[in-house]
Protein backbone atom coordinates (compact mmCIF):
# COMPACT_ATOMS: atom_id res chain seq x y z
CA UNK A 1 0.00 0.00 0.00
CA UNK A 2 2.77 2.51 0.75
CA UNK A 3 4.35 1.57 -2.71
CA UNK A 4 1.00 1.82 -4.26
CA UNK A 5 1.02 5.68 -2.88
CA UNK A 6 4.57 6.62 -3.32
CA UNK A 7 3.52 5.67 -7.55
CA UNK A 8 0.29 7.80 -7.09
CA UNK A 9 2.68 10.63 -5.59
CA UNK A 10 5.70 10.39 -8.21
CA UNK A 11 5.43 11.58 -11.98
CA UNK A 12 6.23 8.37 -14.09
CA UNK A 13 9.40 9.19 -16.02
CA UNK A 14 7.67 7.80 -19.47
CA UNK A 15 5.19 10.55 -18.62
CA UNK A 16 7.55 13.68 -19.60
CA UNK A 17 6.72 15.95 -21.46
CA UNK A 18 9.80 16.63 -24.29
CA UNK A 19 9.91 20.25 -25.27
CA UNK A 20 10.00 20.45 -29.54
CA UNK A 21 13.22 22.08 -30.93
CA UNK A 22 16.58 21.45 -32.42
CA UNK A 23 17.06 17.70 -31.05
CA UNK A 24 14.29 16.55 -32.45
CA UNK A 25 14.49 18.11 -35.38
CA UNK A 26 18.42 16.68 -36.00
CA UNK A 27 16.74 13.02 -35.14
CA UNK A 28 14.06 13.82 -37.97
CA UNK A 29 16.50 14.21 -40.05
CA UNK A 30 18.71 11.32 -39.32
CA UNK A 31 15.85 9.39 -39.48
CA UNK A 32 15.32 10.51 -42.84
CA UNK A 33 18.17 9.68 -44.02
CA UNK A 34 18.60 6.07 -42.33
CA UNK A 35 14.86 5.13 -42.43
CA UNK A 36 15.04 2.77 -39.16
CA UNK A 37 17.49 1.55 -36.51
CA UNK A 38 17.88 -0.66 -33.48
CA UNK A 39 16.23 0.97 -30.49
CA UNK A 40 19.53 0.66 -28.86
CA UNK A 41 20.95 2.56 -31.85
CA UNK A 42 18.27 4.53 -31.48
CA UNK A 43 19.41 5.82 -28.02
CA UNK A 44 22.57 6.02 -28.62
CA UNK A 45 22.02 8.44 -31.64
CA UNK A 46 19.90 10.56 -29.69
CA UNK A 47 22.52 10.61 -26.71
CA UNK A 48 24.85 12.02 -29.34
CA UNK A 49 22.71 14.63 -30.39
CA UNK A 50 21.56 16.35 -26.97
CA UNK A 51 25.60 16.61 -26.60
CA UNK A 52 25.96 18.74 -29.42
CA UNK A 53 22.95 20.94 -28.37
CA UNK A 54 23.95 21.34 -24.67
CA UNK A 55 22.44 24.73 -24.35
CA UNK A 56 18.76 22.73 -24.97
CA UNK A 57 15.69 22.57 -22.67
CA UNK A 58 15.50 18.82 -22.60
CA UNK A 59 19.31 18.11 -23.32
CA UNK A 60 20.65 16.71 -20.06
CA UNK A 61 17.77 14.06 -19.65
CA UNK A 62 18.35 12.88 -23.64
CA UNK A 63 22.43 12.78 -23.24
CA UNK A 64 21.19 9.69 -20.32
CA UNK A 65 18.17 8.52 -22.48
CA UNK A 66 17.46 4.71 -22.24
CA UNK A 67 16.72 2.35 -25.48
CA UNK A 68 13.59 1.19 -23.17
CA UNK A 69 12.24 5.07 -23.00
CA UNK A 70 12.17 6.33 -26.15
CA UNK A 71 7.65 6.34 -26.58
CA UNK A 72 7.42 10.05 -25.51
CA UNK A 73 10.61 11.16 -27.63
CA UNK A 74 8.98 10.17 -30.42
CA UNK A 75 5.55 11.10 -29.16
CA UNK A 76 6.71 14.82 -29.51
CA UNK A 77 8.43 14.64 -33.15
CA UNK A 78 5.08 13.54 -33.95
CA UNK A 79 2.83 15.62 -32.34
CA UNK A 80 4.65 18.53 -34.33
CA UNK A 81 5.20 17.01 -37.82
CA UNK A 82 1.52 15.66 -39.12
CA UNK A 83 -1.92 16.08 -38.52
CA UNK A 84 -4.48 14.12 -37.53
CA UNK A 85 -4.77 12.24 -40.62
CA UNK A 86 -1.54 12.43 -41.82
CA UNK A 87 1.76 12.12 -39.79
CA UNK A 88 3.62 12.40 -43.10
CA UNK A 89 7.00 11.94 -40.74
CA UNK A 90 5.61 9.59 -38.10
CA UNK A 91 8.46 7.81 -36.09
CA UNK A 92 7.09 4.17 -34.79
CA UNK A 93 8.22 1.63 -32.88
CA UNK A 94 8.25 -1.73 -34.33
CA UNK A 95 9.21 -5.68 -33.98
CA UNK A 96 10.36 -8.18 -36.50
CA UNK A 97 11.88 -11.34 -36.36
CA UNK A 98 15.50 -12.23 -34.98
CA UNK A 99 17.20 -15.03 -34.77
CA UNK A 100 19.24 -14.12 -31.76
CA UNK A 101 16.58 -13.53 -29.75
CA UNK A 102 13.36 -13.90 -31.35
CA UNK A 103 11.67 -10.22 -31.83
CA UNK A 104 14.17 -7.12 -32.38
CA UNK A 105 12.80 -3.78 -31.57
CA UNK A 106 12.84 -1.13 -34.42
CA UNK A 107 12.02 2.58 -34.44
CA UNK A 108 11.24 3.85 -37.99
CA UNK A 109 9.89 6.47 -39.89
CA UNK A 110 6.79 5.98 -42.14
CA UNK A 111 7.77 7.24 -45.62
CA UNK A 112 5.78 10.30 -47.41
CA UNK A 113 4.17 7.73 -49.69
CA UNK A 114 2.80 5.12 -47.62
CA UNK A 115 1.78 7.61 -45.41
CA UNK A 116 -0.58 9.41 -48.02
CA UNK A 117 -1.42 6.26 -50.56
CA UNK A 118 -4.99 5.54 -51.00
CA UNK A 119 -5.09 2.74 -52.60
CA UNK A 120 -4.48 -1.03 -51.71
CA UNK A 121 -2.33 -1.49 -54.68
CA UNK A 122 1.04 -2.22 -53.18
CA UNK A 123 2.77 -0.11 -56.61
CA UNK A 124 1.21 2.15 -55.13
CA UNK A 125 3.54 2.72 -52.17
CA UNK A 126 6.40 2.42 -53.67
CA UNK A 127 6.01 4.06 -56.82
CA UNK A 128 8.64 7.01 -57.05
CA UNK A 129 11.02 4.58 -56.17
CA UNK A 130 13.62 3.17 -58.99
CA UNK A 131 12.65 -0.57 -58.44
CA UNK A 132 11.49 -1.13 -62.05
CA UNK A 133 7.86 -2.83 -62.59
CA UNK A 134 9.00 -6.32 -62.29
CA UNK A 135 10.92 -5.79 -59.35
CA UNK A 136 7.76 -4.33 -57.81
CA UNK A 137 5.63 -6.96 -58.91
CA UNK A 138 8.46 -9.63 -57.65
CA UNK A 139 8.61 -8.10 -54.14
CA UNK A 140 4.49 -8.28 -54.01
CA UNK A 141 4.71 -11.87 -55.13
CA UNK A 142 7.60 -12.53 -52.13
CA UNK A 143 5.06 -10.65 -49.49
CA UNK A 144 2.00 -12.99 -50.56
CA UNK A 145 4.30 -15.55 -50.20
CA UNK A 146 5.58 -14.50 -46.81
CA UNK A 147 2.27 -13.94 -45.20
CA UNK A 148 0.79 -16.94 -46.29
CA UNK A 149 3.63 -19.15 -44.62
CA UNK A 150 1.89 -20.07 -40.75
CA UNK A 151 5.04 -19.36 -39.40
CA UNK A 152 5.91 -15.90 -41.35
CA UNK A 153 9.25 -17.25 -43.56
CA UNK A 154 9.70 -18.18 -46.31
CA UNK A 155 12.85 -20.12 -47.86
CA UNK A 156 15.20 -17.85 -49.36
CA UNK A 157 15.81 -20.26 -52.45
CA UNK A 158 11.48 -20.51 -53.02
CA UNK A 159 11.40 -16.45 -52.43
CA UNK A 160 14.54 -16.44 -55.48
CA UNK A 161 12.32 -18.57 -57.82
CA UNK A 162 9.28 -16.20 -57.74
CA UNK A 163 11.13 -14.42 -59.95
CA UNK A 164 10.95 -16.62 -62.77
CA UNK A 165 6.59 -15.43 -62.82
CA UNK A 166 8.19 -12.33 -63.80
CA UNK A 167 10.33 -13.50 -66.51
CA UNK A 168 13.14 -12.62 -64.44
CA UNK A 169 16.60 -14.39 -64.53
CA UNK A 170 17.93 -16.48 -61.32
CA UNK A 171 20.51 -13.89 -61.25
CA UNK A 172 18.32 -11.24 -61.45
CA UNK A 173 15.67 -12.32 -58.68
CA UNK A 174 18.58 -13.00 -56.53
CA UNK A 175 20.40 -9.52 -57.18
CA UNK A 176 16.74 -7.58 -56.19
CA UNK A 177 16.21 -9.87 -53.25
CA UNK A 178 19.54 -9.33 -51.57
CA UNK A 179 18.83 -5.36 -52.13
CA UNK A 180 15.56 -5.98 -50.65
CA UNK A 181 17.40 -7.09 -47.84
CA UNK A 182 20.07 -4.78 -47.52
CA UNK A 183 17.70 -1.69 -47.90
CA UNK A 184 15.40 -3.17 -44.78
CA UNK A 185 12.11 -4.50 -46.84
CA UNK A 186 13.01 -8.30 -46.43
CA UNK A 187 14.90 -9.23 -43.57
CA UNK A 188 17.08 -12.58 -43.83
CA UNK A 189 16.56 -14.92 -41.28
CA UNK A 190 19.82 -17.72 -41.13
CA UNK A 191 18.59 -20.33 -39.09
CA UNK A 192 19.20 -23.76 -39.65
CA UNK A 193 17.80 -23.07 -43.44
CA UNK A 194 17.81 -19.94 -44.99
CA UNK A 195 15.05 -17.63 -45.26
CA UNK A 196 13.33 -14.42 -45.64
CA UNK A 197 10.39 -12.34 -43.66
CA UNK A 198 9.33 -9.31 -43.82
CA UNK A 199 11.69 -6.48 -43.17
CA UNK A 200 11.01 -3.49 -40.74
CA UNK A 201 10.63 -1.45 -43.17
CA UNK A 202 7.98 -3.52 -44.94
CA UNK A 203 6.49 -3.41 -41.56
CA UNK A 204 6.77 0.44 -41.30
CA UNK A 205 5.75 1.42 -45.01
CA UNK A 206 3.37 -1.86 -45.93
CA UNK A 207 1.43 -2.72 -42.90
CA UNK A 208 -1.62 -1.11 -44.30
CA UNK A 209 -1.52 -3.08 -47.59
CA UNK A 210 -0.35 -6.52 -45.89
CA UNK A 211 -3.63 -6.17 -43.41
CA UNK A 212 -6.11 -5.04 -46.24
CA UNK A 213 -4.87 -7.30 -48.89
CA UNK A 214 -4.29 -10.65 -47.01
Amino acid sequence: ERKERERRGQKKEEDYVYTYGDIHRAVLQLFLRHKYLTKERTALMIQNVAKAYEKEKDSGRLQTISADNLDDFFHSINKVTGSVDLRYAEIKKFQVPSVSNGRAEYWAIKSVISASALSDDLTSYLSTSDFDKKELLYFKEVIEKIVAQADGLLDHNAAISLGRNQKMGSSDSERCCKRLIREGWLELWAGATCKVTLGVRAVADLWGYVVTAH
